[in-house]
């Protein structure tokens, strides 16, 4: 484990006179516990076994850390709850670090340092469902160091422990007990807009773009660190300030779809319109074609001329072709025949 940066020197005659002892050594898995301050000009200050010693491996002292790590900032954030470190509950499950609230609400916080095929971690995560008696969300933080490491400063594989975490809890997280940091993990992904995509997007649906969770086949992800100290506890479990941020872009990416998807059908609802207003106008021509087709311009004028007389004697106009300006109709129903081919230019009108 790293000490403060250049302060060898001021550990190293306490460490010589034995004051200085392996954290595995209280629970048993450090037979030659004394350790060394070790520092220089070439490599970080640190603390070192003395010669023999050390041989349980780097792996079981970052678990051990981060665990105490984990108790002691979920007791910070919640100084009221009950934190517990490897509690024993039902089906003799252990969480390493178990927060139990006063309020009613629990959260497991596993840090897995070693490595684990994906359905002995799915088959963990489901015993926290059965092991209270209640819904139990369980967080896992998976090692900087080890199987679990980052390829690159900046992005990280996923190995089927980490992806099925991350597809049974929504998130990718991992933790460095040295640092005291948690990084998240996210992908940069393309939101096809697929609703109706034939009538709504007739020249193809929208594509977004942007920062979201790792999920479900995921293979890399890149990686957001923050100080653990800038995280908080809730009842869901830990929150980052990666996780609001994704969040964040969620619910705006979430906004920007749903006014594209309005904007869609209102043009869909427009072209709609037109498409009737369209067959209505064809209609029509269609109508006055039929007309000019069986009948010349002389005789269409007369069919004009008896729809007046026939809006005339319905009361829907007050003139009338033939008709004197301010007579009006004496006849109760009458059936207008155009006088088409009679040789004179009015119409007929026989009443009933």
């Amino acid at each position: 484990m790293f000490l403060p940066p250049g302060r060898a020197d001021d550990f190293r005659t306490d460490a010589r006179a034995g004051n200085y002892e392996c954290v595995l050594a209280a629970v048993g898995e450090c037979d030659l516990p004394r350790l060394t301050a070790v520092g220089g000009d070439r490599q970080r200050h640190h603390w070192r076994h003395q010669p023999g010693g050390g041989a349980h491996g780097l792996e079981s002292v970052w678990h051990l850390a981060g665990k105490d790590l984990l108790r002691r900032w979920a007791a910070a954030q919640h100084p009221i709850a009950n934190v517990s470190v490897e509690r024993a509950l039902r089906d003799r499950t252990r969480p390493d670090v178990f927060v139990a609230h006063p309020t009613g609400w629990a959260v497991g916080l596993e840090f897995q340092v070693f490595s684990m095929p994906a359905e002995q971690l799915a088959i963990r995560t489901a015993k926290y469902h059965g092991s209270v008696g209640r819904q139990v969300p369980v967080v896992w933080l998976f090692g900087h160091r080890g199987p679990f490491a980052p390829a690159h400063e900046d992005t990280v594989g996923l190995p089927p422990a980490v992806e099925a975490a991350a597809a049974a809890t929504g998130w990718a997280l991992w933790l460095n007990p040295d640092e005291q940091q948690v990084a998240t993990g996210w992908v940069h992904r393309r939101h096809p807009l697929t609703e109706r995509p034939g009538e709504f997007y007739p020249d193809g649906p929208p594509t977004l773009e942007g920062p979201d969770r790792v999920r479900a086949g995921d293979v890399r992800a890149q990686v957001s660190v923050a100080s653990l100290s800038e995280c908080s506890l809730t009842p869901a479990g830990i929150l980052t300030p990666a996780m609001r941020w994704l969040d964040d872009e969620q619910n705006s990416r979430d906004a920007h779809e749903e006014q594209l998807r309005a904007a869609a059908r209102d043009a869909f609802e427009r072209r709609e319109q037109q498409r009737a207003a369209d067959r209505e106008a064809a209609a029509r021509r269609a109508a006055t074609t039929g007309v000019s087709q069986r009948y010349g311009p002389a005789e269409r004028s007369r069919v004009s001329s008896a729809a007046r007389v026939t809006e005339y004697l319905l009361g829907a106009t007050t003139t009338c072709p033939g008709v004197p300006r301010g007579c009006r109709p004496s006849v109760e129903l009458a059936v207008l025949v155009p006088a088409v081919g009679n040789g004179h230019g009015g119409v007929v009108v026989q009443a009933l």
